[in-house]
């Protein structure tokens, strides 16, 4: 983790020609030298990230001129069973085309995944469908917590803000599930989906690992689902 980083290429098209690789993220001290030139230390944008080792799987959505990006931090803990590490998940945004980012707003905790029945919660997505905006996260449940099992959505009740939907305990509201395809033996499982509302046809694509299909394990589906289904 230390000599880890997150990187931004950009082009005006897919097909196109693509800008080299710039270090756009790091984490306080990480990566050191002479791998210490990340843009942006995301440990410095708010105290609830001071602590953090690393960041990972971020998601990212334009709305009105302005980036949102999603992503998880890694944050070392210390308990009875010894050291771990807890995932929190946060928002950003850029209002001058990613050359500065500000802190939004936490939204996602441990105690959060606890919550719904899970573990912890990674790979997040940011979504938009009919005006409403969501984010998508693996949850990872089980025995095995590094298993991702599946998609939830969440939705926002304040993009702006960084404010979920919670009910009167203060617990996120569950938007939809998407579970993995009982038929296929995933082993580490299926999660970390995307979702863009013109892709009418293909729905929410969904990862899974398909331990059948081996050396093609990693494979990608369209699920043909909206996030939330019409009336």
């Amino acid at each position: 983790m230390t000599y880890g980083w997150i990187a931004l290429r950009t082009a005006s098209d897919p097909a196109g020609e693509w800008s080299a690789a710039v270090p756009l993220f790091g984490a306080g001290k990480s990566p050191p030298a002479p791998y210490h030139n990340a843009l942006v230390d995301l440990n410095a944008l708010d105290p609830s990230l001071k602590t953090s080792v690393a960041y990972s799987e971020p998601g990212v959505l334009a709305v009105d001129a302005r980036l949102y990006l999603s992503m998880t931090a890694l944050q070392s803990r210390i308990g009875f069973r010894g050291i771990g590490v807890d995932h929190t998940v946060f928002l950003i945004a850029s209002d001058n085309h990613g050359k500065s980012w500000r802190f939004i707003h936490t939204l996602l905790t441990p105690e959060d995944a606890k919550g719904v029945g899970c573990e912890f919660f990674d790979g997040s997505s940011l979504a938009e469908e009919d005006g409403r905006f969501f984010l998508l996260v693996a949850p990872g449940v089980g025995k095995n917590p590094e298993v991702h099992h599946g998609t939830m959505a969440f939705e926002f009740a304040s993009l702006e803000e960084g404010r979920l939907w919670r009910d009167e305990k203060q617990e996120p509201v569950v938007a939809a599930y998407f579970a993995p395809q009982p038929g296929i033996f995933s082993g580490p499982g299926a999660g970390q989906s995307t979702y863009d509302s013109g892709n009418t046809n293909g729905g929410l694509i969904l990862p899974q690992f398909n331990l059948q299909a081996y050396p093609e394990v990693f494979q990608i589906f369209q699920t043909g689902r909206r996030i939330v289904p019409r009336n």
